[in-house]
């Protein structure tokens, strides 16, 4: 009797096996394509990125900026080290504590966490798994204030830092770091903010009821005139 039920949970499984491989070759819902990328990614090579930055080789007397990935800047601002929404390892999505379950990047970041000197102030502008990467926000060196979009501090993960604080649109806070303060403002943006199993972020409609998230742009400003913009997949520096 045993033996026919384990022979009978045995062929359960490779029914149900073979009909989810079946399900995720040729459904074209969302879950089935994500499953056949990740499948696609196996063993692919991750080429490395086309030139290594040196921030010890950095001035503190100008702004020095340099783009390591998607929306991954480091930004040496009059000797205040800051780094934007970072995503620093090959793959991102669900932290399952030994790795992401997600889509592999293309090219590897220019640094790796080692590499980053001690960073005063990381901005993080929306909670999309590509800009809110639980595993690279806790590699971060040093012990910086964070600043990220209202509603998403809980995602950020244990960690020694300074500082957390939350801004909605066209807030703006202060931010006192080691190496000088930092004006820092959040500017209003069309781009939804949620993300798969955390509290849904807050929204609001504008007169033309197209759907605004709470992901911010945000500018940190250490000297005047001179001040650097973030754009959640870019940043710029300006002279007024």
């Amino acid at each position: 009797m045993g033996r026919l039920v384990k022979r009978r949970t045995v062929l359960t499984t490779g029914v149900l096996a073979a009909a989810g491989a079946a399900w995720t070759s040729v459904s074209s819902s969302w879950s089935a394509r994500f499953l056949r990328d990740r499948f696609a990614e196996w063993g692919r090579d991750l080429p490395a990125a086309p030139h290594k930055p040196v921030p010890a080789a950095w001035s503190d007397n100008a702004v020095t900026l340099a783009w390591l990935g998607h929306a991954t800047v480091l930004v040496n601002f009059y000797g205040l080290r800051l780094i934007t929404d970072p995503v620093l390892f090959s793959r991102i999505g669900v932290d399952l504590g030994v790795g992401s379950f997600g889509p592999l990047r293309l090219v590897q970041c220019a640094l790796a966490p080692d590499e980053l000197p001690d960073i005063d102030l990381v901005l993080v502008s929306h909670a999309h798994f590509d800009h809110l990467d639980t595993p690279s926000l806790g590699a971060i060196p040093g012990r910086p204030a964070v600043v990220m979009a209202a509603e998403t501090s809980d995602l950020l993960p244990a960690g020694r830092y300074s500082s957390v604080e939350e801004l909605r649109w066209n807030e703006s806070t202060r931010i006192a770091t080691p190496h000088g303060d930092a004006r820092i403002r959040s500017i209003e943006v069309r781009h939804w903010g949620a993300r798969l199993g955390a509290t849904p972020i807050a929204a609001t409609r504008d007169s033309s009821s197209n759907a605004r998230g709470a992901g911010c742009s945000s500018a940190a400003t250490r000297r005047t005139p001179t001040r650097s913009e973030l754009t959640g997949d870019s940043a710029r520096s300006m002279r007024p």
